[in-house]
């Protein structure tokens, strides 16, 4: 009984474990699209123009 015990406790251990590499993965790649989208959008369209943050706002 013991045995059938520590089992359980073990395999419910790598079952956290696979699920919360699983979980962090996926919260990975969602941060690395976000990222590559931000590049993307601050990488200038055309050579020499630079990517202000806040094209067409003006301060009053």
């Amino acid at each position: 009984m013991q045995r059938a015990e520590k089992n359980i406790d073990e395999l419910l251990e790598n079952l956290n474990q696979d699920f919360h590499r699983l979980r962090q993965s996926g919260i990975d790649a969602e941060l690395f699209d976000v990222i590559a989208g931000f590049e993307a959008l601050a990488t200038p369209a055309h050579a020499g123009e630079q990517f202000s943050g806040a094209k067409g706002l003006t301060s009053n």
